[in-house]
């Protein structure tokens, strides 16, 4: 029969070997992004999840190295157990909060595509974009620090004086919780939990409706002459991308709704299996959500520009050059100017 030691090491070796599934997948992810030299929108947000990925995965593992160091030989001050914590609450808060503005921006251009074709949305602003990641960040900050102040009044006593670390970072034991301590926890789990839970689950029943509406109607071309192979590989293009999306949005919504459950229903300090588990629910979106992404995200990488070189020169050959930019001014065959831009 295995000893403690034994199955410790085993679990430490399963948990090391997810993480790195996970980070080679966020590297990957961001690798793809930035090769193309075309940075919209939801290529902003997506590097941003894949960074709050890669720092919740990283600290989790130093987290661990840094117990298992202290089992044997050091002795943890409770700043270094509050600054992990801290840290690891970051890298939680921004990642989802990253999924839930993928979600929102992925929706409304759906939503602007059904009514009003292709043009530019509010979220499609590139400065906006990493105004709104800038945002995310101080928003992880600003609930991960209040874990320095959470045994101020040394309410827990067996964390203080020995080199362990208290199991959950409210520090919030059902028979011994303080009011500051209970507070913090219910705003975490109702404004950085619950709150980005419903508008995940209703953004993406309302692009689930409106790809099921799609389906029942033909899509109209706007520009008759352009080849329908064009403008469906692009179509294809975009609707595995919204694919890839749904998949990941429910992933991340069995996800944490089962963080919401545990930390609701049960006792961190009594439940025997808390760390394992808190793990698994940390790391299951951070290391499955990039490889999602990637199958909506990688294809498309790959044709972008060979795409967009055909179309040019199929565009070229029927109205002649007359590319500036991003944008191609369209001639009717009549040789009178059309004042309509495909952007591509």
């Amino acid at each position: 029969m295995e000893s403690k030691e034994e199955i410790l090491i085993e679990l430490i070796t399963i948990r090391f070997l997810i993480s790195i599934v996970g980070m080679i997948g966020n590297i990957l992810l961001m690798a793809s992004i930035c090769k193309n030299a075309n940075f919209k929108t939801f290529e902003v947000l997506l590097v941003g999840l894949a960074l709050s990925n890669l720092e919740s995965i990283f600290i989790v593992d130093i987290y661990d190295i840094i117990l298992i160091s202290a089992s044997d030989r050091l002795s943890l001050s409770i700043w270094v157990c509050s600054t992990m914590k801290c840290l690891t609450v970051f890298g939680e808060v921004t990642t989802i909060l990253f999924t839930m503005l993928i979600s929102i921006f992925r929706y409304q251009k759906l939503r602007d595509a059904e009514k009003r074709v292709n043009l530019p949305i509010l979220l499609d602003s590139v400065p906006l974009a990493l105004g709104l990641s800038g945002l995310s960040v101080l928003l992880g900050f600003a609930f991960g620090m209040p874990t320095y102040a959470m045994n101020l009044d040394n309410h827990m006593p067996n964390y203080t004086q020995t080199s362990t670390c208290p199991l959950d970072f409210f520090q919030c034991p059902k028979d011994n919780c303080p009011v500051h301590n209970m507070a913090y926890k219910y705003c975490f789990l109702f404004l950085c939990i619950l709150l980005p839970l419903c508008v995940v689950t209703g953004t993406s029943g309302l692009i689930l409706r409106i790809l099921l509406l799609q389906r029942r109607t033909v899509p109209a071309q706007d520009i008759s002459s352009v080849p329908s192979s064009q403008v469906n590989r692009r179509t294809a293009s975009f609707h595995r991308s919204t694919i890839a999306i749904l998949a990941a949005m429910t992933i991340f919504q069995v996800d944490w709704i089962i963080y919401l459950a545990l930390h609701l229903a049960v006792d961190p300090y009594t439940f025997p299996f808390w760390d394992q588990a808190e793990f698994l629910i940390a790391t299951t979106y951070s290391t499955l959500s990039p490889y999602v992404y990637g199958t909506g995200v990688w294809k498309r990488g790959k044709r972008t520009e060979s795409t967009r070189r055909r179309l040019q020169t199929t565009l070229d050959n029927v109205y002649g050059p007359c590319w500036t930019g991003k944008e191609c001014c369209l001639k009717k065959q009549t040789g009178e100017s059309e004042g309509l831009a495909l952007r591509i």
